[in-house]
């Protein structure tokens, strides 16, 4: 196992306005970020850290780094106490956070790696060879030797992760990868990743709003809701949360007859299209079978299909409390 997080709490005392009347009088409020939250991550394993604004993401991720110390609870990595070996930790762990850096503005690329090389104590042959394999990986060839502060947003996000790799961590922490990349950039930032996750042993914990961050790049998600766990399991489980009810994409071999169409269950056509039509059904209530068997009388059916629900939709429903 290589993350264990058990029934973990995070609280906070912020101070908030003691009456409209008066806004220069405030008073102490106890605010919970995480409650009683408990995961485990295993080697090899890209999880995504899914919630809304407030669901306590940035938290988790915060205290998985030991910037933050729980209320209650015990967190480990690699069988280590993040609170008592901080130190062991920051050879074995690596950060990214969207909205900073840990690249030097007014020096190159290059000379930014060999700096923080020299932080984690790397041998110098170790740390040219492994500088070396990073470049070619990521893709930062023709930037390496610029300053950082002369890059785009995507170049440097790649040379960041290049900086988070360098000391061969086993765990690296996400959190907004992609926040502020346009659409290219951010295909090219996942795609990165993704390569990162194919050729080394690191295993990766995201935190993201963004759907496509979560679908191209993980296996596995963790859903917070106020600061709560609701979902812990694979990313192709998530899609069947939304509701009970599931479509099923049938294709004519020529565009049906639908006179006096009734459908059995309760299904209904949800959109239609030449040859092929979109039926929503209930499972509970009809099997596909025979559903399917329902809708051979209309014509001859060449293929038939599930169809997955939207991720999105999902998580929009999971957040809101509406899934089942």
């Amino acid at each position: 196992m290589l993350v264990s997080i058990n029934s973990v709490t995070k609280e906070y005392n912020i101070r908030v306005s003691k009456s409209r009347g008066f806004p220069g009088r405030t008073e102490k409020k106890k605010v919970t970020a995480v409650k009683s939250l408990s995961f485990n991550v295993d080697e090899n394993v890209s999880l995504a850290l899914i919630g809304p604004n407030g669901a306590g993401k940035t938290t988790t991720v915060k205290l998985l780094t030991g910037l933050l110390t729980p209320n209650e609870g015990s967190i480990s990595i690699g069988g280590y106490d993040v609170q008592k070996n901080m130190k062991k930790l920051s050879y074995y762990i690596g950060t990214l956070f969207g909205h900073r850096t840990q690249l030097i503005p007014n020096v190159s690329i290059y000379d930014s790696l060999k700096l923080l090389g020299a932080i984690y104590d790397i041998e110098k042959k170790t740390l040219d060879k492994r500088i070396s394999d990073l470049i070619e990986l990521v893709g930062i060839e023709d930037v390496v030797h610029k300053k950082s502060r002369k890059l785009s947003l995507g170049q440097r996000m790649k040379c960041e992760l290049v900086a988070s790799m360098l000391h061969s961590p086993k765990l690296l922490l996400l959190d907004e990868p992609t926040i502020g990349l346009d659409i290219i950039a951010k295909s090219k930032f996942r795609n990165t990743i993704k390569d990162v996750i194919k050729n080394t042993s690191t295993s990766v914990i995201i935190s993201s709003h963004d759907v496509m961050d979560i679908s191209s790049i993980c296996s596995h998600s963790i859903v917070l809701r106020k600061g709560e766990k609701i979902f812990d399991g694979k990313i192709s489980e998530l899609t069947h949360l939304s509701s009970t009810r599931q479509n099923m994409i049938c294709e004519y071999a020529s565009i049906p007859e639908f006179k006096n169409l009734r459908l059995p269950g309760n299904a209904i056509i949800k959109d239609r299209e030449e040859n092929r039509i979109t039926i929503e059904y209930n499972p509970e209530e009809i099997s596909m079978g025979n559903l399917f068997q329902g809708l051979i009388h209309f014509g001859n059916i060449i293929s038939v299909r599930e169809q997955e629900s939207d991720l999105e939709t999902v998580l929009q429903k999971l957040y809101q409390g509406e899934s089942k």
